[in-house]
């Protein structure tokens, strides 16, 4: 799949929305709250006050840590998401949620170890090509600070909605699939893939665990496992 497929079917898809209906409601991902509250726990909490998020979508999560006093940048490919993203800080009156139109497989657009935290909520799971997603994941780490925090969110392979989806609808990789609808790109991943693309020897994971929903598609009712990942960066 071409990368500017994958740009295309999100921007329409943040103009109309008709598919991927959660990317449009305005209250946060369900890691998000936990990630504020396990920054707040910390001796070190007012220590993380800027961070970003890749694939920001339409900035339900910066908006929600900008409400909580947090400097939030949100990027994203889509150019209709970014502007709806803005649109929405802007009736909260809020300072500091920043978005940017920004491809996350390129450069970041901070300076080395110039941010406290960082989040990645899903944003790989849509990345399609493995060198964009080693791109983003780089990009993360050259630009948190020592002792950052990095918030990771993707979708576990072994989830039954990934399981069916990827046999019925096989991307290029293991654990992929290609949405039967619009037609994106989603990757899940494994155990062993989590802890060889994403934790390596830059980060050190301070809570680990899988967070589980139902999920309805097609009027068929599935359960979908996540994982949810907060590291230090060492």
């Amino acid at each position: 799949m071409k990368h500017a497929d994958q740009q295309r079917i999100w921007d329409e898809e943040h103009a109309n929305p008709t598919v991927l209906m959660p990317m449009d409601e305005e209250r946060p991902s369900g890691a998000i709250e936990p990630f504020y509250e396990y920054m707040q726990s910390l001796p070190e909490a007012d220590s993380y006050q800027t961070g970003f998020e890749i694939g920001c979508g339409k900035g339900r999560n910066v908006n929600w840590l900008a409400n909580k006093g947090l400097d939030v940048t949100g990027l994203d490919f889509s150019p209709n998401a970014i502007a709806e993203a803005q649109k929405r800080a802007k009736a909260q009156h809020l300072s500091s949620a920043h978005f940017i139109v920004h491809d996350v497989i390129n450069r970041l657009p901070f300076a080395d170890a110039s941010c406290d935290f960082a989040i990645d909520c899903y944003a790989s799971t849509d990345i399609e090509k493995i060198a964009g997603r080693q791109n983003a994941r780089a990009e993360i780490t050259r630009t948190l600070r020592l002792g950052g925090l990095y918030l990771l969110c993707v979708m576990a392979s072994d989830s039954e909605f990934h399981e069916q989806m990827a046999q019925k609808y096989p991307g290029d990789e293991p654990g992929s699939f290609h949405h039967p609808e619009n037609g994106k790109f989603e990757k899940a991943f494994s155990d062993d893939e989590i802890s060889d693309n994403f934790i390596g020897q830059e980060f050190t994971v301070a809570k680990r665990e899988i967070y589980e929903r139902q999920t309805e598609f097609a009027g068929q009712a599935y359960n979908t496992r996540m994982h949810l990942l907060i590291m230090r960066k060492n």
